[in-house]
């Protein structure tokens, strides 16, 4: 496993929320891909992206707790960079990111989603990096979790409608002793849950474990990544009547991941372990991950 995920592994003001500056990433404008945008972004000049700024490092609150930072956010100005758009963005629920993109609210999601094959019948997606998922659990350990198997049992507090939620609910499937599952809007819910004694531990993405409490001197807890678990693509959504754009965000992608700001974004954010070479569209059946 650790073999694959090695190879795997804006200026506007909106409503209270805030993105920030766009960085001179090392891309150029693409002119010919400009003018395949559908033409209502190329009349707004904006792409208007939905994000859950609840899973650092990839899309999170700076600590003004209103500029909305991370690796998807510098990604997705890198795109839009090569696109001559300016992309602005909505912190949503988790959950709520599909059904908005599938109604036509916002042109395209960025939030560390992952691309599974029960997805994409809502929505399109580009894939642009992959991630495992880890336990986190109370610093010390003190129920001597190891395993996935070891959460039998025990409360475990995951994000809705997340692969997280799809990988403990499929284990109950398939296990006489169930884990007692509690459910959470965004991971620092989830993450402050353990960190409480509320639930015992919590799963997530391994590059958002690792950023969390490296980044936070006080969060009790710990991350166990002996193993990872339902490990696959994060990706770019589009509305399934947006064929352009979708074609437009890959080859804009494809342009950033070819450039030396795809690794530099990663590098920053400690995620450059999932760097791909070059992006898919809907290619979630590679991976055997749970719908989500």
């Amino acid at each position: 496993m650790k073999r694959v995920f090695g190879f795997l592994l804006l200026f506007v003001v909106l409503t209270s929320f805030l993105s920030a500056a766009p960085q001179d990433f090392d891309v150029s404008f693409n002119q010919a891909l400009h003018d395949l945008l559908p033409e209502s972004i190329k009349k707004a000049g904006v792409i208007n992206a939905a994000t859950s700024a609840g899973s650092p490092p990839y899309t999170f609150y700076a600590d003004d707790n209103k500029t909305i930072i991370g690796g998807d956010i510098d990604l997705a100005y890198a795109i839009g960079k090569v696109l001559g758009v300016d992309v602005v963005f909505t912190p949503l629920a988790f959950a709520g990111i599909i059904p908005a993109v599938m109604s036509g609210r916002f042109d395209m999601s960025i939030s560390s989603m992952g691309d599974t094959p029960a997805r994409e019948k809502q929505i399109n997606f580009v894939n642009y990096s992959v991630e495992g998922n880890a336990i986190l659990v109370k610093e010390g350990n003190p129920k001597g979790i190891k395993v996935l198997s070891d959460l039998a049992g025990k409360q475990v507090a995951v994000l809705r409608g997340s692969v997280m939620q799809g990988l403990v609910e499929q284990f109950n499937e398939r296990n006489a002793k169930k884990i007692d599952i509690q459910v959470y809007p965004n991971q620092n819910e989830a993450n402050l849950a353990v960190k409480s004694g509320r639930a015992d531990a919590t799963l997530a993405m391994a590059g958002t474990s690792n950023y969390y409490v490296k980044h936070n001197s006080d969060t009790g807890l710990q991350v166990l990544l002996n193993e990872l678990y339902g490990g696959g693509y994060n990706a770019i959504g589009v509305a399934k009547n947006n064929p352009a754009l979708l074609l437009c965000l890959e080859q804009a992608l494809l342009r950033v991941i070819h450039s030396p700001a795809y690794e530099k974004i990663l590098t920053k954010w400690g995620l450059e372990g999932g760097m791909i070479p070059v992006p898919w569209i809907n290619d979630g059946a590679r991976f055997a991950q749970p719908n989500g």
